[in-house]
């Protein structure tokens, strides 16, 4: 089962880097797969490498969710300045209303 989800996610990168490349399938993989690798084998290879994941993980679930969310928000809100626009579609198509 954690072959396959590696698979399935990796893909999603693949197909992402053939699009945004216009490279073939076998150049995107090594493209991907490659970095994933060596990284996988410098941090996670060693005796020290699950204190590395756990680190890693609770960095992650605890900070870079939130960061990624609070950069988007930015991002749409200031660098777009779409908001008046989110509040039109907010209003047209929720029960709650904004200003």
């Amino acid at each position: 089962a954690g072959i396959t989800s590696l698979i399935s996610i990796t893909e999603v990168v693949i197909s992402a880097v053939r699009d945004k490349f216009e490279i073939g399938r076998v150049a995107a993989t090594l493209v991907v797969a490659l970095p994933m690798a060596t990284v996988s084998v410098l941090f996670l290879g060693t005796t020290s490498g699950l204190h590395v994941l756990d680190i890693v993980d609770h960095f992650i679930n605890q900070f870079g969710i939130l960061l990624v969310a609070v950069v988007s928000m930015v991002v749409v809100v200031w660098g777009l300045r779409a908001l008046p626009q989110l509040a039109a579609h907010l209003n047209d198509h929720s029960s709650v209303h904004v200003g």
